[in-house]
């Protein structure tokens, strides 16, 4: 006889909450290292052949998601590829900024995005013809870039008129202080309410 004891049903979890409860641990855990759903340097269902057509990717079937290596001539903090902005190039699959164009006061037409090396550079050099309106808003030296993304501000005017999301507007180093945020406590805590929710009567 159980009348007037502390007894009460068992928590169950609701199977239904799996994968709602996977994809939120996910996302806790991202948000709690300062980035996406994808590790530092992987974008979302990215998935590409250059040259070789191997599994580079990290798929949940839970939530149906691909992480893999950004590729060439782009960067990713952990959800879409973006692709570099004119004055910077990338030549290698996974990274999670671009290189410099060059060192020197040259400028480059930032909306010319997408450079994969220093050959594809050269595409994309300012061609205002000396109108200081038009280099204004359009062109940049690679060092002014670099200034910008790595800044501890994200210069959203600057990723906002070359259509870079908020969440990638930045290639700080993942590992400086000030971008690590966050328990891991919160990661736990959004996994169990999910996961160990009662059944409702």
């Amino acid at each position: 006889d159980f009348v007037g004891s502390s007894w009460r049903m068992p928590v169950v979890p609701r199977p239904g909450l799996l994968a709602a409860a996977w994809g939120a641990a996910l996302l806790s855990a991202s948000c709690a290292r300062a980035q996406g759903l994808c590790s530092i340097g992987k974008c979302v269902d990215c998935r590409f052949c250059d040259g070789s057509c191997g599994n580079q990717c990290r798929c949940y079937t839970a939530i149906n998601t691909c992480c893999c290596p950004s590729p060439g001539g782009s960067f990713s903090r952990g959800f879409a590829k973006v692709r570099c902005p004119g004055g910077t190039y990338q030549d290698l699959h996974g990274q999670y900024r671009c290189k410099e164009c060059n060192s020197t006061d040259v400028k480059y037409d930032v909306f010319q995005m997408g450079a994969r090396n220093l050959a594809d550079c050269l595409g994309s050099l300012c061609n205002c013809g000396g109108d200081a309106a038009c280099e204004l808003a359009n062109c940049s030296t690679p060092r002014e870039i670099t200034d910008l993304m790595t800044a501890r501000s994200k210069p959203l005017d600057f990723c906002n008129k070359l259509g870079i999301p908020p969440y990638s507007c930045t290639w700080a180093d993942p590992d400086s202080a000030w971008m690590r945020r966050g328990p891991a406590a919160a990661i736990v805590a959004a996994a169990i309410a999910l996961l160990w929710q009662p059944l409702q009567q």
